[in-house]
């Protein structure tokens, strides 16, 4: 795939790439030393499917490089529960139709409010039908750097919550093997 620009705060790819993806801030600037989480929206075409961290017998999970400015900081992906994708004899595991990953950003201190910052994330991937193909792209967040942080919207809100929703929680269950 060709890489595909965004400098837009959530655009998505304008083309007809098996996965149109788009990074979605969850307020619309950062304040310095704050921490914003940004989300990786997947939108897989219909009989297609991208990976999870572990994706099984065969694949390859989302890989995200972020070329930060110096100061900034990015932490890992958050990982959605995965659904089974059986592919006999193999089994993987990952995701179809629409997916959020979620990662968090943090800004130095030092960044000044009234300032944009592009964010450059550099994305590979692999999807798969009855094929596979390797996906790459670059895609760009511009984000304001304000003294206070702005309100959510509903549609953000939304996007976020049902994302962290689908992120596995620890569990203090206790485990016997026998």
């Amino acid at each position: 795939f060709p890489p595909r620009r965004s400098s837009d705060l959530a655009a998505p790819a304008t083309d007809a790439a098996k996965v149109a993806l788009s990074l979605v801030p969850e307020r619309k600037a950062i304040t310095p030393g704050g921490t914003l989480t940004v989300a990786l929206r997947q939108v897989i075409q219909k009989g297609w499917h991208t990976y999870w961290i572990n994706p099984g017998d065969a694949g390859g999970p989302m890989e995200v490089t972020w070329q930060l400015p110096p100061g900034w900081k990015a932490g890992p992906i958050q990982w959605p529960y995965p659904k089974e994708l059986p592919v006999p004899p193999l089994m993987t595991f990952g995701y179809d139709g629409e997916v959020v990953l979620l990662m968090d950003v943090t800004a130095p201190a030092d960044a000044k409010p009234g300032e944009t910052v592009t964010l450059p994330a550099d994305l590979n991937y692999q999807v798969c039908s009855d094929v596979c193909e390797l996906g790459e792209d670059h895609l760009d967040l511009a984000l304001p750097v304000a003294a206070a942080p702005p309100p959510a919207d509903a549609q953000t809100t939304a996007l976020f919550a049902n994302a962290r929703a689908a992120i596995p929680k620890p569990v203090d269950w206790p485990v016997r093997f026998a």
